[in-house]
């Protein structure tokens, strides 16, 4: 990171993580699970880390749920708590008794419900054949593809939910009556890169007694103060080292040497008796020990964040191996590999396309609609309809790909990545037309959690391939 990017990012950074950490009761290294409290009125919970998830549920004061892990930020994940649930199609659920079902696909999709509305976006798992389910209820859901009948099921194992950790507390530390922890004040300045400006605002306490004027017997009067010159030099060694703290607090706050700075205001403090400057020094200790926590809870932040990525990764393993798809995969988990290529992401531009069929024919594949007959006119010398696809290429199968994810790709001749391939039911079988040169229909667009293409297949159509030309060629 440049120096740039630090003195910009860092003070916001900060300031944005500490207005949102937890109470500092959750200092405390705590093993995961464990149960807490409700402690304010209400809670929302959420289908995500974070406010910009939809929320499923709300809490009332008392309410007890299951911690499993901290997020950055000071969300809680959490076990679904009673009442929540979650929705699946009702075409890959077989009702095996009056309220249980089994899977009849893999890879079928789970949306968490809300009990606010119709929101059922968030996907965090998707089950395998065979599982079975726990089902509640069912209801006909608008789709792209018309009404579908979904079922209502009880959230399955390895389905999370999150609630704002600071408004829970743990069961040996909640006290019915009390009220919910105030957050965290930012202790950044607010007056620019002054560290000093928000204890001046703050600072009640009363003014110094001014020096009393001794009268000696000559008559003469003289002032117990240090001389002028002094209290100048004190000044300028003041901003001296106000100046080195300011350049401090615009480094990363692992990197501060806070014992120092404290140091070397007290020192000065020790040689200056004086009122007036000991009270300017007050104030710079003042500041000290509030940067000396904002190091120390950027320290525990960075902790946090390494404890979450261990937590993951353990309930990861501890879950069922259907369930083992995140909804958040990383960055590393993405950049696949094409079978028989060395090519990663992102996908290029796809070839060029001739229409006409190969020799031999294909095996058959799922067709698109026909089109309507049209009326010949005289002396005009009727052109083949040309497809509308929304992908050609070369149909390939991905190999040691996560569960959960695209199983087909499409590629160009080269190999190189063009999309992930989906099929929107099992009678559209990819395996068929491994290796083949295809246009593909259907809906597609790029998806955040894959940063890639994707094609939700509704039919293939053999095609023949012609490279894309060369720019500049």
């Amino acid at each position: 990171m440049c120096p740039l990017d630090r003195w910009i990012l860092t003070p916001l950074l900060i300031t944005g993580l500490l207005l949102c950490l937890a109470d500092d009761v959750y200092a405390i290294k705590r093993t995961f699970p464990y149960e807490a409290v409700v402690n304010a009125d209400e809670a929302l919970v959420r289908s995500g880390n974070g406010s910009r998830y939809y929320p499923t549920l709300k809490l009332k004061r008392g309410s007890r749920v299951t911690v499993h892990r901290h997020d950055p930020g000071g969300w809680f994940m959490i076990t679904p708590p009673q009442g929540s649930f979650s929705w699946v199609r009702a075409e890959y659920i077989q009702k095996v008794g009056s309220d249980r079902g089994r899977v009849t696909e893999n890879g079928v999709v789970v949306r968490v419900g809300s009990a606010f509305g119709e929101s059922r976006d968030v996907e965090q798992i998707r089950l395998s054949k065979n599982d079975e389910v726990t089902i509640l209820g069912s209801k006909n859901v608008p789709s792209e593809f018309g009404n579908v009948l979904m079922y209502q099921i009880k959230p399955p194992v390895g389905e999370w939910r999150w609630v704002e950790g600071h408004l829970l507390l743990p069961t040996d530390q909640y006290q019915p009556g009390k009220s919910a922890p105030s957050p965290i004040d930012s202790p950044i300045a607010n007056g620019g890169n002054d560290p000093f400006t928000q204890s001046i605002a703050k600072n009640n306490s009363p003014a110094p007694q001014q020096e009393m004027i001794k009268t000696p017997t000559d008559g003469s009067a003289r002032r117990s103060v240090p001389e002028e010159e002094q209290i100048a030099a004190a000044k300028q060694a003041i901003t001296t080292i106000d100046t080195q703290f300011r350049t401090m607090i615009e480094a990363e706050p692992t990197a501060w040497d806070l014992t120092a700075l404290e140091q070397d205001y007290k020192t000065l403090q020790q040689e200056i008796k004086h009122p007036a400057i000991a009270s300017k020094i007050d104030l710079r200790l003042e500041a000290v020990q509030r940067y000396r926590k904002v190091q120390s809870e950027y320290q525990d932040f960075l902790k946090l964040a390494e404890e979450t990525s261990k937590r993951d990764a353990e309930l990861v393993s501890m879950a069922p191996d259907q369930n083992k798809t995140s909804r958040y995969p990383s960055p590393e988990t993405i950049t696949e590999t094409i079978p028989g290529t060395g090519s990663l992401l992102p996908p290029t531009p796809e070839p060029a396309i001739e229409t006409t069929q190969p020799n031999p024919p294909l095996t058959p594949l799922p067709q698109p609609s026909a089109p309507q007959p049209t009326i010949p006119q005289p002396g005009v010398v009727q052109q083949p309809a040309q497809p509308q696809f929304s992908g050609a290429g070369i149909v390939r199968r991905l190999s040691n790909v996560r569960q959960g994810m695209p199983t087909h790709a499409l590629t160009a001749p080269n190999g190189q990545f063009l999309a992930y391939l989906q099929p929107v039911s099992p009678q559209i079988n990819l395996d068929a037309a491994l290796g083949r040169s295809v246009g593909v229909t259907g809906k597609r667009g790029f998806r955040s959690d894959l940063r890639a293409e994707f094609i939700l297949v509704e039919s293939m159509m053999p095609v023949r391939l012609q490279a894309a030309p060369v720019p500049g060629r």
